[in-house]
């Protein structure tokens, strides 16, 4: 059996915002959609990968004939999908028959180098229980992640002789070349088959970003995008994707009750509970003593021609308001919406 491998990058944040994100709530696909390229065809094909596979298979907990997603079949469904989606983001590099897999039957250890989608923190994907979904398992099958990729790098360059016959030269040049690339970004690596396949011309990702040597093409420049998902807002809505601004903190008055001016949806921020709130209440405590201070001040030394209950409700209006566009500042600026 033949294989046509690719090797792919990609973040733990940027899993979490084009997988899990759009996983638990849908109605963010269109707007990450618009994130992953300015070119509607690409978005086009990304949001039919979603719609037609990754979304039914995780809504229905099944294939598209009814069999159980369980970890035998993990590898040819999710985590393909997810080395797909990664091909959206960043190049990827193209190897004939050459896999970490392959090293895998010779080293077992190889296994513990992987990650499956279901064990990574906060996966959605933990429900169909698949830890043991690691490698690819065939054809049309993708491996969980790499993370530790400078080691890896350092044993593969370490034991370049001993694994010759399972990784060729152009193999392994276009394994180093995703490795370097991981290293340089920040990133993990996902190894896949049949994402793209040469004879027939198909690719089950973003055609654009691979990287082959049968292209011409492997030593084009491989720089990050420049629309890496960190540089988005984190302060869009998890149920239709619009942003929360300044209006929707300032009407909701209190943190537990800020909702998306679209959809209504109620928002969370990563408040912490137990060092912002003790915070907050402290502030607000400050705020109530200064407008009690600045009211007797104003009808001690008579500044304004008005009744005592003017004053007051006068400063403590003022300052509420100055408390709230400080607060709003410093929810949108620092915090990240999380449900």
């Amino acid at each position: 059996m033949s294989y046509d491998v690719t090797f792919h990058c990609i973040s733990k944040k940027e899993i979490q915002r084009y997988v899990f994100d759009i996983l638990e709530h849908p109605g963010l696909l269109q707007s990450r959609a618009t994130e992953v390229s300015s070119d509607s065809k690409v978005q086009e094909q990304f949001l039919e990968l979603f719609n037609e596979f990754i979304i039914p298979w995780y809504m229905d907990e099944s294939t598209p004939s009814g069999e159980p997603i369980t970890a035998e079949n993990f590898a040819a469904y999710f985590s393909f999908a997810i080395a797909s989606v990664a091909g959206f983001l960043h190049p990827y590099w193209y190897a004939r028959n050459s896999a970490i897999c392959f090293l895998a039957e010779e080293i077992p250890s190889i296994h513990t180098l992987f990650q499956s989608f279901s064990s990574l923190e906060d996966s959605p994907l933990a429900k169909f229980d698949a830890d043991t979904s690691m490698l690819m398992s065939g054809n049309y099958s993708a491996s969980g992640v790499l993370q530790n990729v400078g080691a890896f790098k350092g044993w593969l360059l370490e034991n370049q002789s001993n694994i010759a016959e399972l990784i060729d030269e152009d193999g392994l040049d276009s394994l180093l070349r995703a490795l370097n690339y991981c290293i340089d970004n920040g990133l993990y690596l996902i190894e896949a088959a049949e994402i793209i396949e040469p004879i027939s011309g198909e690719c089950q990702s973003n055609y654009g970003n691979l990287r082959a040597h049968f292209l011409k093409n492997i030593d084009l420049p491989a720089a990050p995008r420049t629309t890496r998902s960190d540089e988005h807002s984190t302060n869009t809505c998890k149920k239709c994707g619009s942003n929360i601004g300044f209006i929707d903190v300032f009407k909701a008055g209190l943190p537990t009750m800020i909702t998306c001016g679209k959809c209504g949806n109620y928002v969370k921020f990563n408040i912490n509970p137990y060092i912002d709130y003790p915070i907050i209440i402290c502030l607000l405590i400050a705020f109530a003593a200064i407008t009690f201070v600045s009211g007797d001040y104003l009808i001690t030394n008579q500044v304004l021609p008005f009744k005592e209950k003017y004053i007051f409700a006068g400063t403590g209006i003022t300052f509420a308001v100055i408390f709230e566009i400080l607060f709003g500042v410093w929810l949108l600026k620092f915090k990240k919406v999380i449900g």
